[in-house]
């Protein structure tokens, strides 16, 4: 080992490749998993909650909604729903 080297090793954290994948490892989202398919999932949480990811995936695969994403949903505890859609929303000019 060259001399240079020897002394940035001493520097250097002393870590194994492993701790650092496991530090930056973050959840895999499997769309089939029983969690993710009860009826209160799909109806309260499914699109609704934010992703917890911090880092690009595939969002189109992922359960939660990212930001910007147009199959994005409003929760329907607090925003009400009708099989009616808004006078405006006819008209092209709905903003809601």
């Amino acid at each position: 080992m060259d001399p240079f080297a020897a002394h940035q090793q001493q520097y250097q954290p002393q870590q194994s490749h492993q701790q650092n994948q496991q530090r930056t490892q973050e959840p895999v989202f499997d769309v089939n998993a029983p969690e993710f398919s009860t009826p209160h999932f799909r109806m309260y949480e499914f699109k609704v909650r934010a992703c917890p990811r911090t880092r690009a995936h595939d969002w189109t695969q992922c359960p939660f909604a990212h930001p910007g994403e147009k199959a994005r949903r409003r929760d329907p505890r607090t925003s009400r729903y009708s099989a009616v859609p808004c006078p405006d929303y006819r008209k092209g000019t709905c903003k809601r």
